[in-house]
């Protein structure tokens, strides 16, 4: 799961759990451990939903998929088109971002950009809207990296908004 600051505060007889790179995903708990330990399991479902809804979508275009999440290499799908005519076959390397309903900006790593710059004609970004157990998208975006992040900079967070707007609508040959 991707690594997110959690902020934990005190709310009367309770406590309330967010993170500032996830907006509009907040949790409860009785006690400060109970707060981040809701707030994680809510990222962690919004993640999987999101996955789940890329993998079953490059599935059903006939793809072969592979989830490398865990391997922190840039992206979280290996997709393999395989080739009609028998040549080599054509992979991509899909970033997986799953967003509540609501929010308006994703976060990307420094990885996963200098990634998508240097791997351009194999990288997409897919985003998945997540409401609950039901989603939109996924939606993906080519090439969603204008340019190199400054040698300070570990993450961005970028425009969800602009994103869907640049989106392709979902298909095999995007």
């Amino acid at each position: 799961m991707d690594n997110y600051l959690i902020v934990i505060e005190e709310a009367g007889t309770n406590y309330s759990a967010y993170s500032p790179d996830v907006l509009g995903c907040v949790s409860t708990g009785r006690t400060p451990a109970e707060a981040e330990s809701n707030i994680r399991e809510a990222l962690a479902h919004i993640k999987a939903v999101a996955m789940k809804a890329v993998m079953d979508a490059e599935e059903s275009f006939g793809h072969i998929v592979t989830d490398v999440s865990a391997e922190k290499c840039g992206w979280d799908v290996t997709s393999v088109l395989p080739s009609p005519d028998g040549g080599p076959s054509m992979t991509r390397h899909i970033e997986v971002k799953g967003r509540a309903k609501g929010q308006t900006t994703i976060t990307v790593s420094r990885n996963e950009i200098m990634y998508g710059l240097n791997q351009s004609d194999k990288f997409i970004l897919a985003v998945v809207i997540v409401n609950g157990d039901s989603f939109e998208g996924p939606f993906y975006v080519r090439e969603p990296f204008d340019g190199e992040p400054g040698w300070a900079v570990t993450s961005v967070n970028l425009d969800l908004q602009s994103l869907l707007d640049k989106a392709e609508t979902s298909g095999p040959n995007i």
